[in-house]
């Protein structure tokens, strides 16, 4: 059904223009779908957030808006306990077959904005066997929007880490990854499912879009007809 969504956009996308406006829309938006189906192979549904205690009579809350694909194989829930107190993690349903291999687990974690030791306290929670080196990025697909985050990496024993922070308007959020050293896939993978984070208000509309079958938006560089 999400394939068949995504193949009416594509025809959506091109519909209505000039003959090489139409030729370079089509090859763009052909890569999108290729792109989507390849997401749809590495990463698994949207996770579900760990929430706030509830007050009587009330819903619970999630502790952040935010919205995120991990790897393919994690479930979506988290555990029901924080590790440490503050780390929520993502794991394979079982640890005998792991469908999620190379990846152990995702952990997330959630600080104040004005917490200038959450970054510290995160990588103190998590097991390290090299110093983390700490470095700026950028995600997300060339000529949109991109998403700046802090990342540290390191590894611990025969695994290999990565943790990406991102401050909101309100909160401070850590998303790390855990996947079998030396593989291949581990870095790409993650790199694919930081493309989906989508915090705040953009959370709501990142829900939406996958809803309706992912985003095959305007091309850029081309007029939309």
């Amino acid at each position: 059904m999400r394939r068949a969504v995504l193949a009416l956009l594509l025809i959506a996308a091109v519909g209505g223009c000039g003959l090489e406006d139409y030729e370079k829309r089509m090859t763009q938006a052909r890569e999108r779908l290729k792109k989507q189906e390849q997401e749809d192979k590495d990463l698994g549904m949207p996770i579900q957030l760990p929430t706030k205690p509830a007050a009587k009579g009330k819903l619970p809350e999630p502790l952040a808006r935010l919205f995120l694909r991990v790897p393919r194989g994690l479930q979506t829930q988290p555990a029901k306990a924080a590790r440490n107190g503050m780390l929520y993690v993502y794991s394979p349903p079982t640890a005998a077959a792991n469908p999620a291999a190379p990846f152990l687990e995702v952990v997330l974690a959630f600080g104040d904005l004005g917490d200038k030791t959450f970054i510290d306290k995160v990588l103190t929670a998590l097991p390290q066997s090299s110093l983390p080196v700490k470095k700026q990025v950028q995600i997300g697909e060339p000529g949109q929007k991109q998403l700046p985050l802090e990342r540290a990496t390191f590894d611990s024993g025969t695994l290999a880490y990565s943790v990406n922070f991102w401050r909101g308007k309100d909160v401070q959020v850590a998303v790390g990854y855990a996947w079998v050293k030396g593989q291949p896939a581990g870095p790409r993978v993650v790199e694919t499912s930081l493309k989906t984070f989508a915090g705040d208000d953009a959370a709501l509309a990142a829900a939406g879009l996958y809803q309706s079958g992912g985003p095959l938006g305007p091309v850029a560089g081309v007029p939309t007809p």
